[in-house]
């Protein structure tokens, strides 16, 4: 049993061992995976059939061929069980019934006694040894139970793996076929070389290749790993990525790479395809710099970009769509994608268009911030306006003025014409407002016929000169009501501050308002300045 001969035969188990020891490597290093300790249980056992199958080659006389061969079927009998574990968690089933486990575990133990008692001749007849130059191996001349027992369940497991990935691989996405097909042509190469040999086409008839070929097998299995990421993000990613979702999902790993996306991703990034996966997402999604930057900004602001693995980062963004150039809001969020042992392996930026909800929030600030019927700012939002100007003015060191108007008649007009045309009047003098003051001027509807506006950097006579332009400009106003037109006039007070210092928007509003009584003194369409009081 332990005098060994060398072949050349054995070289190329030997390089299938090592590829299944590099295999094991990365299966340890994703340990905490579920799938990963089945995966290396499969390995395991491919390493032991080959270690042995080496050794029985390698061994010097009939008994010695033998104990290497039924050694070597624990990992024959178990390989194809643990294949099978490996796919269905790739292809999501992750389990079969407990009486089918029962039945299938049952048969391996069954199997393996029968290769080590082999009852009454009936697995191994009459065993010899075969020399062809350098080749010395075993013709083990199968009987009946193998036959009928160790062929179906060995090649029905294996058939099965295969089926199950045939199933996968039709029904994945495009960008996923490759993966399922790499897997598959791993778990074929083995199986059928394996079938040559029962059948006894091997050019070699006492030489099983199943060995050799799964160091071919290995390297394919090696391709899938490392090259489509087996055990990161691909297969977890479709648990995630739901081709029907309305909202936008695209999946990144830890390395800034592309790994997956829906359809609805596709309408905002049309640059994704099956080509683009694998690319650094910087690149694929350039189309959308905003996006991006705010995504990093969030994400900063939470710690590492690499290291949002604590909950959701969200940015709220505006780009502009390709095609139409039309613009659409983006509510969008970064959350971790976590392996089945909870492990980060890469983000997912989920797009949630909100365009009609903020066209409506829009709106609603309009309603909110806006006079409904002049279109001026409402009291409180030129109030808080007003106070922000005050404090930038504070700040950089320039004077601001402010403006009241009253108007003279409104209450006659609604009074004598109706509120409709006390309306009318009201809008066109803030129609008025509009024309004669600056875009950039604060201007509100304060009170039932007050409109006051504060103009930066306009103080002095330069402010008095708009003043009475405005005052002018209200008294110039035909506006129609019930069939003749309505002439009006107003006050205006006029207060500034060439610096504010300490001034606030209660002092500046205290001053214009005792300019504004004395205007209203001195008669309608009067204009006062606080500092000529």
């Amino acid at each position: 049993m332990f005098t060994l001969v060398y072949t050349p035969f054995v070289l190329p188990l030997a390089v299938s061992a090592a590829i299944a020891v590099a295999l094991l490597v990365v299966a340890w290093r994703n340990w905490r995976e579920p799938v990963a300790p089945w995966f290396a249980a499969t390995l395991v056992a491919l390493l032991w059939w080959t270690i042995g199958y080496m050794f029985e080659l390698m061994a010097v006389g009939l008994n010695a061929k033998i104990v290497w061969a039924d050694i070597e079927y624990i990992g024959t009998t178990l390989l194809p069980l643990f294949w099978l574990v490996v796919i269905l968690f790739y292809t999501g089933r992750r389990s079969l019934p407990r009486w089918l486990w029962t039945l299938l575990w049952g048969a391996a133990v069954i199997l393996i006694v029968i290769v080590f008692v082999n009852p009454g001749g009936l697995f191994r007849g009459h065993p010899t040894v075969v020399v062809q130059g350098s080749l010395s191996a075993l013709a083990p001349d199968y009987g009946p139970l193998w036959r009928y027992i160790g062929l179906p369940y060995l090649y029905g497991l294996s058939l099965a793996a295969v089926l199950l990935l045939v199933r996968g691989m039709l029904h994945a996405q495009r960008i996923y076929a490759r993966q399922y097909a790499a897997l598959l042509v791993a778990g074929v190469i083995p199986l059928a070389a394996g079938a040559v040999y029962a059948v006894g086409l091997s050019p070699w008839p006492d030489y099983n290749p199943a060995m050799a070929a799964i160091s071919v097998s290995g390297v394919l299995m090696a391709y899938a790993l490392f090259h489509y990421r087996l055990f990161d993000i691909a297969p977890l990613a479709r648990d995630a990525v739901i081709d029907e979702l309305a909202d936008g999902v695209v999946v990144v790993d830890l390395e800034g790479r592309l790994r997956d996306f829906n359809a609805a991703a596709r309408a905002a990034f049309p640059g994704l395809d099956s080509a683009a996966v694998g690319s650094p997402v910087d690149e694929v999604l350039a189309i959308h710099p905003a996006m991006l930057d705010g995504l990093r900004r969030e994400a900063a602001a939470a710690g590492s970009g690499q290291d949002v693995a604590s909950g959701l980062v969200r940015a709220d963004v505006s780009v502009m769509m390709p095609g139409d150039g039309a613009r659409r809001d983006f509510s969008l969020g970064l959350t971790p994608v976590r392996s089945r042992g909870g492990n980060v392996v890469g983000h997912a930026l989920l797009l949630h268009d909100v365009t009609e909800s903020a066209r409506l929030l829009e709106r609603l600030g309009e309603l909110t911030s806006r006079d409904e019927l002049t279109g001026l700012l409402s009291r409180s939002t030129w109030r808080e306006d007003a106070a922000n100007e005050l404090l930038r003015a504070r700040r950089y060191g320039y004077g601001v003025g402010m403006l009241l108007l009253d108007l003279d008649q409104l209450d006659e007009v609604n009074d004598a014409r109706g509120t409709a045309a006390g309306d009318a009047v009201l809008q066109a003098v803030a129609g008025a407002c509009k024309r004669t003051l600056r875009p950039y001027d604060i201007v509100g509807r304060v009170g039932s016929d007050e409109i006051a506006a504060v103009t930066p950097h306009l103080v002095g006579d330069e402010l008095a000169k708009v003043a009475d332009a405005l005052r002018d400009a209200v008294a110039a106003l035909e506006v129609q009501g019930q069939g003749t037109d309505v002439h009006i006039t107003g006050c205006l007070g006029v207060a500034a501050a060439e610096e504010i210092g300490g001034l606030d928007l209660a002092s500046l509003l205290n001053q214009v308002e005792q300019a504004l009584r004395a205007a209203k003194s001195g008669g309608s369409g009067s204009v006062v300045c606080a500092w000529e009081v």
